[in-house]
C-alpha cells in the first residue's frame, strides 16, 4: 500500500514539474507580429449561431443509439489525423426507419430561423470528439459543444455545451471536462473541397538518408562519395520539439503546428519550405491511476528525427530561418519577418493563424541537447546533422 501511495505521489510530482500554469505560458510566449482578422471572419457571427443550433440538434439526435454508434465509428477513423469527420461525409448515411442523419438532425432544430440548409453554409463543417473518445461507449447520449468564432482562439475562456434536453453548460475552455464531449466546428485540416492538406496517414513523407549532390567546396564532406567530384551533403534533422503554448482551446482538438524554414545565402532568402507537425502534439494529456487523475497541457518533449533539408552552402550558407505557427486558416496574408539584424523575408500564412515565434539557426550549428535547444518563446527544438 505504501508503495502504491509513493508511486502516485511520484507521478503527480513528475507531472507538475513538466507543466507551467496558463499565466506562465502566456508570459513566456513571443508573438513577433500581430495578425489582422481576415475577411472570412466577418461572417463569423452568423456561422457561430449556426454552429450553436447544430450543437443542440446533434445532442438530441444522439439519443438514437444507432446515430451515436455511427458517429463514433466514423470519427474514430481519424481521416485527417484527429478525432473528427466532415459533415458532408456522414450526413447522407441512412438509418432504418428513421431517414438519414441529415433528416434526423434537421428534425431536432428548434430555432425556426435556421434550417439545415442554412447550417450547411458553414464551410468545412465537421463533428468531432475532442474529449473522451476512448471512454465513450458510443451509445450513451453525451453533451455537444460548438467552437466560438467571434473571438480569437487565444482569448476563449468559456465553451458552451448542450445535452439532449436542451440544457446549456458553461465549460472552462482551458481545461477539458471529465466527461466525453462532442463538438461541431470548422475543420482546419482540409481545403475547400474537403481534401486533407499535409497529413498523410501511415506514411512517413520525411524519409531520406545521406546523399551526395553537386555543390561548392565550402561544405563539409563525409560519407560515401557520389562521383563527379561532388561533396557529400548531409541531411539536417529536426530532432526533438516541445511546445509551451498551442494557441487554441481543447475543443479544437490537437493543434496544427507548422514550420516554415528559410534558407539564407549571399545575404538573401534562397529557399522557403513548409513542414507540418499536425500529428505530433496533443493539446492536453491525462494521467490516471485508480481513482486519481488530472489533465495537463502537453509540454513534453517529442522525438521526431525528421529530415528537413540537405546541407548546402549555396542555399543555407548564411543560416536557416525557422518560423513556427499554429494553423487556423483564413485568407492568405503576406508579411515581413526579420531574423536578427541581417536577414528579412516575406512569408505568407493565413490571417487566422497564430504565430509561435521564430529564430535563426546558424549554418554551422552544433547538434544540441535539450538544455541547449533553440527557443522561439513558444517552441523549443533541437537539430542535428545526419
Amino acid at each position: 500500500m505504501l508503495f502504491i501511495l509513493f508511486t502516485i505521489l511520484l507521478v503527480v510530482t513528475g507531472c507538475e514539474d513538466k507543466v507551467k500554469s496558463h499565466d506562465e505560458i502566456q508570459e513566456s510566449s513571443s508573438q513577433n507580429h500581430s495578425i489582422p482578422i481576415g475577411s472570412w471572419k466577418k461572417l463569423a457571427p452568423t456561422y457561430e449561431q449556426q454552429l450553436k443550433e447544430l450543437a443542440k440538434a446533434v445532442a438530441k439526435a444522439l439519443e438514437v443509439p444507432e446515430v451515436a454508434s455511427y458517429l463514433k465509428e466514423e470519427i474514430g477513423k481519424k481521416f485527417d489525423g484527429d478525432y473528427e469527420v466532415l459533415w458532408k461525409d456522414v450526413k447522407d448515411h441512412p438509418f432504418v426507419g428513421k431517414g438519414n442523419l441529415r433528416t434526423i438532425v434537421a428534425n431536432h432544430l428548434d430555432n425556426q430561423s435556421y434550417s439545415i440548409e442554412d447550417i450547411e453554409q458553414v464551410p468545412k463543417l465537421q463533428i468531432a470528439l475532442p474529449v473522451g473518445f476512448e471512454e465513450w461507449d458510443g451509445t450513451t447520449p453525451i453533451k455537444v459543444a460548438y467552437t466560438p468564432l467571434t473571438i480569437d482562439d487565444t482569448e476563449i475562456e468559456v465553451i458552451n455545451a448542450y445535452d439532449a434536453s436542451g440544457n446549456q453548460y458553461e465549460l472552462n475552455a482551458k481545461i477539458p471536462p471529465d466527461f466525453t464531449l462532442m463538438a461541431v466546428s470548422i475543420n482546419e485540416r482540409t481545403d475547400a473541397n474537403g481534401n486533407v492538406t499535409y497529413y498523410a496517414p501511415n506514411q512517413d513523407i520525411y524519409t531520406g538518408a545521406e546523399q551526395s549532390v553537386p555543390g561548392d567546396g565550402d561544405d563539409e564532406g563525409g560519407g560515401g562519395g557520389g562521383g563527379g567530384g561532388g561533396n557529400s551533403y548531409h541531411w539536417q534533422k529536426l530532432y526533438e520539439v516541445r511546445s509551451r503554448d498551442y494557441k487554441e482551446p481543447f475543443i479544437k482538438g490537437d493543434p496544427e503546428v507548422r514550420l516554415k524554414y528559410i534558407g539564407f545565402a549571399n545575404g538573401t532568402a534562397q529557399v522557403t519550405n513548409t513542414h507540418n507537425l499536425d500529428t505530433v502534439f496533443d493539446t492536453y494529456w491525462h494521467w490516471h491511476i485508480f481513482l486519481f487523475g488530472e489533465w495537463h497541457y502537453d509540454h513534453d518533449w517529442h522525438d521526431l528525427d525528421r529530415n528537413l533539408f540537405i546541407r548546402n552552402a549555396s542555399s543555407y550558407g548564411d543560416g536557416i530561418g525557422m518560423y513556427w505557427y499554429e494553423y487556423d486558416g483564413g485568407d492568405d496574408w503576406t508579411f515581413s519577418v526579420n531574423f536578427g539584424s541581417s536577414f528579412s523575408v516575406n512569408l505568407t500564412i493565413k490571417d487566422g493563424d497564430d504565430p509561435m515565434g521564430h529564430v535563426l539557426v546558424p549554418y554551422n550549428y552544433s547538434s544540441q541537447s535539450r538544455s541547449e535547444a533553440f527557443d522561439t518563446g513558444d517552441i523549443l527544438f533541437t537539430m542535428y546533422h545526419h
